[in-house]
């Protein structure tokens, strides 16, 4: 039976490297790896050989890791999928890294576009995998003297722990209270825009997909 993989307290912001993935599992870990990254193109199989000058059945191979790649072409395909030759290994390292952050022990950071006496506290951050995930904890303990008007890449999803606030998303307004939550893709302008019920603590978690 494996053991069970040690957790030891790490300070705020440290990670943990990942440890190695057997030789006889990299040829599967690009394979999928590149897998995802067609499909999240919106890519068929056939319409990235195609880019790439690789006969479909290869490719096919390639995904499966049912062959070893050359180095050529693992640069086309990375070329057509417009990333790193590096991003093509992402999963070959194994996802067992963590990041343990005590009660009140978040980095406060100043992300572009804050407004004054809004805090932010990230929580954790990891290295590996293909998404890229920052969790903050937000605490707002003045009334909002300019509204907030953020739009970025990916999905965020926010979860009210105390106070009361109007927050916009689009063109609509909500008004959010203790144990409320929104899921929302951050290509549309959102951020708070009043504050009701004050101080405001409210976990905030930003996810993109890692280039």
């Amino acid at each position: 039976m494996a053991s069970k993989p040690t957790i030891v307290d790490l300070p705020a912001g440290v990670r943990r490297p990942p440890k190695k993935t057997p030789r006889a599992d990299v040829e599967k870990s690009v394979g999928v790896e590149i897998r995802t990254l067609r499909q999240a193109a919106g890519l068929s199989a056939l319409e990235l050989a195609n880019r790439t000058g690789l006969s479909n059945a290869m490719l096919s191979r390639i995904e499966r890791g049912n062959v070893s790649p050359s180095l050529a072409s693992l640069v086309k395909i990375a070329g057509a999928l417009q990333v790193p030759v590096g991003r093509l290994f992402a999963n070959v390292e194994s996802r067992s890294d963590c990041s343990l952050v005590r009660a009140g022990q978040g980095i406060v950071v100043k992300r572009f576009g804050t407004k004054g006496d809004q805090e932010y506290q990230l929580l954790g951050n990891l290295l590996s995998g293909h998404l890229f995930v920052e969790p903050y904890l937000i605490t707002i303990t003045a009334p909002i003297r300019e509204k907030a008007a953020f739009q970025h890449t990916g999905v965020e999803f926010i979860h009210v722990l105390s106070g009361s606030m109007i927050y916009k998303y689009g063109e609509t307004t909500q008004t959010l209270s203790q144990g409320d939550s929104m899921l929302f893709d951050c290509n549309g302008t959102h951020g708070p825009q009043e504050a009701i019920v004050l101080p405001i603590r409210y976990l905030s978690v930003l996810v993109n997909l890692r280039t």
